[in-house]
């Protein structure tokens, strides 16, 4: 096998733009500079195919010494140039975070964690080398498996290997060492979450919004890690993965929320309930737009210094001009204000939260 040599060029669909985008705006991303990122990116890339190339007479010489692959011999030099010569390594302090600290930090999950911060973890080194490697026309895809990510080689003509990009060195896996390595993981886990399967681009953007949405969740920031969820589900609405993710947060967020209101507090009636995707179960929907209703509710800042924080005082006092029940109906046009309005008792609780 030959392969041409390869143009630097950023791909019409950038993996890096993509993770650096959904990192901007997390705690760990305060010094982000996206624009320095993708040049450094852009630059690596550049000295990857000029080492390459400089040294590709060793594979014709000695083609045996690397599988008579060229893919492989292009892939060796990637991962010896963006670690003997640019730096890039495994952040080792990580290995001893517990899950609360590894994940609060967007640094520990997005590629300018290596590039601006102290090193890589399984979750940003394989995006950092599959971007690296795109820009050369190399055909990486990012490969998921239990509690791990890693790249794979899947070319046109069939060819096909895995490299761990956290290992030092060049260093390829078959399949079977990651049904045991870092987690062993079941053949009916495999099937249900798609585990050893390379990502499309679509499962690509919902992995990053699934990182988006971890570290809100633990910053305790539940209603916005919900919605990151819920965007990662319109990427690729048969992900389970993510529909389990998006429950655990909708019922995190909701005994939050509940813990901040008790006896005396309005009711709560909400009309008019936007459809999220029709793929989600109707009660997970209408919880959604509950707990979201109720959050805008109690963070009213006039409201709040009127009737929230005296009834939270006494609770058997009901503040001036406080309703016993109020409605809120969500606009026609999306992003548009919801509207509340006091409102008489509802008749049935069909429009009340399914969680009450």
């Amino acid at each position: 096998m030959s392969l041409p040599l390869q143009a630097l060029k950023r791909p019409a669909y950038d993996i890096a733009a993509a993770d650096l985008e959904q990192a901007a705006g997390l705690p760990g991303s305060e010094d982000l500079d996206a624009a320095r990122c993708l040049r450094w990116v852009d630059d690596a890339a550049d000295l990857v195919r000029s080492k390459t190339e400089q040294h590709l007479f060793q594979f014709k010489q000695r083609p045996e010494e690397y599988d008579h692959s060229e893919a492989v011999f292009r892939m060796m030099w990637l991962v010896s140039v963006l670690q003997r010569d640019l730096g890039v390594h495994y952040h080792q302090e990580t290995i001893d975070l517990d899950d609360h600290c590894f994940f609060a930090d967007a640094g520990n999950l997005f590629i300018h964690g290596i590039i601006q911060g102290k090193g890589g973890t399984c979750s940003s080194m394989p995006v950092l080398f599959a971007a690296v490697g795109r820009r050369l026309g190399y055909p990486l895809k990012l490969v998921p498996c239990k509690q791990h990510l890693f790249i794979r080689w899947e070319g046109p003509d069939g060819e096909r290997f895995n490299i761990e990009s956290t290992a030092r060195g060049y260093v390829s896996h078959p399949d079977e060492e990651y049904l045991r390595w870092p987690a062993p993981a079941t053949p009916e886990e495999v099937k249900r979450y798609k585990w050893l399967q390379a990502e499309t681009q679509e499962e690509e953007m919902a992995e990053f919004l699934c990182r988006r949405g971890r570290v809100w969740m633990e910053h305790g920031r539940y209603g916005d890690a919900a919605f990151e969820y819920l965007r990662a589900f319109f990427q690729v609405p048969g992900l389970e993965a993510t529909l389990n993710s998006m429950h655990h947060a909708v019922t995190v967020w909701g005994k939050h929320m509940r813990s901040q209101i008790g006896w005396g507090f309005p009711g709560l009636v909400v009309c008019n309930q936007p459809i999220r995707h029709r793929a989600l179960p109707e009660n997970l929907q209408a919880e959604i737009n509950y707990l979201n209703a109720l959050e805008i509710m109690l963070n009213n800042p006039v409201h709040k210094k009127l009737w929230w924080d005296p009834l939270r005082r006494d609770p058997t006092r009901r503040p001036p001009g406080m309703p016993e029940w109020i409605q809120v109906t969500y606009p026609a046009t999306p992003g548009d204000p919801l509207y509340f309005e006091p409102c008489q008792p509802p008749r049935d609780d069909s429009r009340l939260s399914p969680f009450d």
